[in-house]
């Protein structure tokens, strides 16, 4: 099961990715496309851009968020709670600073 896992997201990570992104870029760099879904584009590429950052010679940025959980040591898998619940807790304070409750689709 594990190596049918990776062998699908490495499937994602070589052609879905690719083909993603270049949809993005068309819609974005296409001046009639609708505003919203030219906005939405360029959203997608700039969190693209953040989510596969390279560092220092082209070193990997993504730590271990490609990781698989039970390939984690101890510490990478504490990491990983201290991470997941400061992202929940921004979006929380984002929902609030806007007025709304904090949604589980949000």
């Amino acid at each position: 099961m594990k190596n049918e896992r990776q062998s699908v997201f490495a499937l994602v990570e070589d052609q879905g990715l690719r083909a993603a992104v270049t949809a993005a870029i068309e819609v974005c760099a296409d001046r009639d496309a609708p505003a919203p879904a030219r906005a939405t584009a360029a959203g997608l590429l700039l969190r693209a851009g953040a989510f596969g950052g390279f560092g220092a010679n082209g070193a990997d940025e993504r730590g271990t968020d490609n990781k698989d959980l039970d390939d984690m040591t101890p510490e990478e898998l504490n990491a990983a709670v201290v991470k997941a619940l400061a992202y929940l807790e921004g979006r929380g304070s984002q929902a609030a600073a806007e007025g709304a409750e904090p949604d589980i689709f949000d």
